[in-house]
């Protein structure tokens, strides 16, 4: 009898500590979702970009030489080829408007790329397609966010003709890490 008594006194508490925490959860419920990235300045944003797309760059070089798969490889060649065509641009209007671009990536990808250097084959394929998916649903956030904010006529039309190229890629690395 003492042992009932005492199983329905934890499983009353176990109950009571899942109630709550169920309600706690539910009356917040921006602790249950990521923080939409905040829009920031023209210049701020050109400088995330630029290294940005400098990290694409050196990673994409990364996957043509380590990776297993064909289309992870072709993917990294993509990701080479177009980060620089946008670059390029980048590079271009910083320097008509005097906007300071970032001259290396930054530290997160500087700590995925020495992460993804050490691997090889199918662990490379398979970290380095999670980390493009993760990056482009980030920069496609990013990017929808600035072109609402954006103060810079040109830096709106770079956003909107970059955008659908980002949501592509984005598409191709869900697709490649086997989230779609």
């Amino acid at each position: 009898m003492a042992r009932r008594i005492l199983g329905l006194a934890v499983l009353t508490l176990v109950s009571g500590w899942l109630s709550q925490s169920i309600l706690v959860q539910a009356e917040d419920p921006a602790k249950n979702r990521k923080e939409a990235p905040k829009a920031v300045s023209d210049e701020e944003f050109v400088r995330k970009a630029t290294g940005g797309d400098l990290a694409e760059i050196s990673l994409g070089k990364l996957a043509m030489q380590q990776a297993h798969r064909d289309e992870v490889k072709q993917f990294g060649q993509r990701m080479a080829e177009d980060h620089s065509k946008s670059l390029n641009e980048l590079l271009a209007l910083a320097g008509k408007k005097r906007w300071e671009p970032a001259r290396q990536m930054d530290e997160k990808h500087q700590a995925v790329a020495q992460k993804l250097a050490g691997l090889k084959g199918d662990d490379f394929d398979k970290e380095y397609m999670k980390a493009m998916a993760h990056g482009h649903d980030e920069a496609v956030a990013c990017f929808e966010a600035q072109a609402q904010a954006a103060k810079d006529e040109d830096l709106k039309a770079f956003i909107n003709k970059t955008l659908p190229v980002i949501k592509k890629h984005q598409e191709m690395a869900n697709r490649l890490a086997g989230k779609k």
